[in-house]
């Protein structure tokens, strides 16, 4: 006979479900007030089990009555009887997805969750740590919760835990049985102490401040984070570890925290944490487990910790060899926000000169978009100058790191769909159909099949005459605006053709450390006072004569101003036109900086006078042309 009781009001229905060559019984006590009341008495269910016991998988299933008796007074009771003609114990489902299984499972069950591991100390360490918070009390190691204390007096908080995982939490976690399974003993449910890593915990009301032998201090931080790495994310599919050292991770920068450590220890734990959460965000966006929204948030909090770190640091006069890396990272993480552009002018100058800042700024730039439809926004142009293709060719190239790539990949969806955007406006739909090779191409995408489903996503149409090509500038009969389905929004794609390829032959490892090369710088650095727009490179080398009838030769005519020429000959007018106007023309190229931030008075005069830059017609690629695509 099994019995199951319930100590809160209830009121249930069930099913009972057993084998027809043995009859069941199922008794069930509420204690406590009945929601039913005094006179119920009966309801009914239903018996249902195999045809015979050679035959488990035929099932039927019969009426039975359930029989109902309350009692009264101050405690009163409720039981429920159900009989067939045998006596074997059913299986009892109270409602879809919940069963108790019949008297054997159940004795395991009780087993499982009650026996205590062989050498277990939980309830041993339990009692020991309410003389130990007296203790560290009494010394000052922390505050005494019940005694108000002044700022000026709060108590450093110092860890004294020499594990990767305190005593009491893995006797704890194993008592509870909430063990991963990189912290057990293979082929047991028993932790392994020399492998288990401290979990994270959520700060919560009613919760008790942490004890000195729970905190573990820097050194061994370091080292958890390097076990972490090289054992766990090292040794195995990234995917199959990632929920495991996220949280511990995230509880790693906890005890930092706790112990208001910001110094070299700290920044260096951050960057090989932030480096992690970017890797992931690439290489698990196709995971159904993975939540790029909830990696996205933990990057930022990493990120927005080393800015406060780098700079408590300069102020004590201590370098950071990495810092340029991760503020990129800050600056790539938050391209939406126009604010980026000034706070990046705000970096001490070695830094902002540093070919990490300066690329930031220059994708920076080529993300801005003028037809993106938000709430409460600004009628926009969706026929603006939008810099996709730019976009996708300066991240194919060798100035973008491979974790730059795939933290900018995350921005590809909305880029893309901006660029889609733009494109419907500015074509018609008499003309052919644009060439799915060529979108493939401009746009990033790993193959024609994938550029299809993104532009059918977004309502448009793709014909298939004599190639793949998408036909832009459809209307609606009704309405007559041009057909595109503005609310889509296309999940990240893992890209393999320009992300994946930057790689190379890395291991997770060396990238985590930061062992890859940097960006590898082909222009000018850009200045401070004007922002990028991409390089305008001619095809091949020119010489003066051709220089001078091009259109950075027609403003070298500008009274009081100059550029510079290629070929060596640059002359002195022309580079101190270039150091006002912040253009560089060198070996064949020119970059023009105008950000929106404001020109100086001379070169806002000096660019009113300049004439209109018109396409080529000339045959002749040498000319520069503002117009052709780089």
């Amino acid at each position: 006979m099994s019995t199951n009781s319930f100590q809160n009001n209830a009121f249930f229905g069930a099913s009972v479900f057993g084998n027809a060559g043995g009859a069941t019984t199922f008794e069930s006590s509420i204690q406590g007030p009945s929601m039913l009341g005094p006179g119920v008495s009966a309801f009914g269910g239903f018996i249902g089990g195999s045809m015979g016991p050679g035959n488990q998988d035929s099932v039927f299933a019969v009426p039975v009555t359930r029989e109902a008796k309350f009692g009264t007074g101050s405690q009163p009771g409720v039981s429920f009887g159900f009989k067939t003609q045998q006596g074997s114990v059913p299986t009892i489902k109270d409602n879809p997805g919940t069963t108790i299984h019949n008297a054997e499972d159940a004795d395991n069950r009780v087993t499982r969750f009650t026996a205590v591991p062989i050498g277990n100390r939980y309830e041993e360490l339990k009692e020991n740590r309410i003389k130990e918070r007296e203790d560290a009390i009494r010394r000052g190691a922390i505050p005494d919760p019940n005694k108000p204390r002044r700022l000026e007096d709060a108590i450093t908080f110092i860890g004294i835990c020499k594990d990767m995982c305190p005593e009491f939490e893995r006797h704890e976690r194993e008592y509870q049985q909430f063990l991963e399974k990189f912290e057990k003993i293979p082929g047991t449910e028993s932790v392994d102490h020399s492998r288990a890593v401290k979990a994270y915990a959520r700060p919560a009301a009613g919760v008790e401040q942490p004890l000195p032998s729970d905190v573990r201090p820097p050194g061994v931080l370091l080292a958890t984070l390097e076990y972490l790495m090289t054992e766990i994310v090292g040794q195995g599919e990234l995917a199959d570890s990632h929920a495991f050292v996220r949280d511990r991770t995230r509880s790693i920068r906890q005890d930092f925290t706790l112990q208001n450590n910001r110094g070299v220890e700290a920044v260096h734990a951050h960057e090989i944490i932030a480096r992690y959460h970017i890797l992931c965000m690439h290489q698990l966006c196709e995971n159904k487990n993975f939540s790029q929204q909830q990696e996205t948030e933990q990057l930022r909090k990493v990120l927005t910790s080393l800015q406060e770190f780098y700079d408590d640091l300069r102020a004590e006069g201590v370098p950071c060899p990495n810092e340029a890396e991760f503020r990129t990272y800050h600056i790539l993480s938050h391209l939406h926000d126009p604010d980026m552009i000034r706070q990046a002018q705000s970096f001490p100058q070695h830094i902002f000169q540093d070919p990490h800042i300066q690329i930031a700024v220059e994708v920076h730039a080529l993300t801005r978009r003028n037809n993106n439809v938000r709430r409460r926004a600004k009628v926009q142009s969706e026929a603006s100058p939008n810099f996709f293709s730019r976009f996708f060719k300066l991240i194919e190239g060798p100035k973008i790191t491979y974790l730059m790539a795939c933290l900018l990949e995350t921005n590809f969806g909305d880029i893309r769909k901006g660029a889609l955007k733009a494109l419907n406006k500015s074509y018609l739909d008499q003309h052919e159909g644009f060439p799915v090779r060529d979108l493939v191409n401009i746009l990033g995408f790993d193959d024609a099949e994938e550029c299809i489903v993104n532009c059918l996503e977004y309502d448009l149409e793709v014909t298939n005459y004599d190639q793949p090509a998408v036909v832009f500038g459809k209307k609606d009969q009704i309405s007559r605006r041009r057909i595109f389905k503005e609310t889509t929004t296309i999940k990240q794609h893992r890209n393999e053709r320009i992300v994946e390829t930057k790689r190379q032959n890395y291991t997770t490892s060396q990238i985590i450390r930061g062992e890859t090369p940097g960006p590898q710088q082909t222009s000018t650095a850009i200045t401070r006072t004007f922002s990028s727009v991409p390089s305008l490179t001619s095809r091949k080398p020119f010489a003066v004569k051709e220089f001078q009838g091009s259109v950075f030769g027609r403003m070298a005519t500008v009274p009081g101003s100059a550029t510079a020429v290629a070929a060596g000959a640059v002359t002195s007018a022309a580079a101190a036109f270039a150091a006002q106007l912040g253009t560089t023309a060198a070996s064949g190229s020119a970059t023009f900086f105008d950000f929106g931030l404001g020109l100086p008075s001379s070169a806002s005069a000096v660019r009113s006078s300049l004439p209109v830059i018109r396409p080529s017609t000339s045959n002749d690629t040498s000319t520069l042309n503002p117009t052709a695509p780089v």
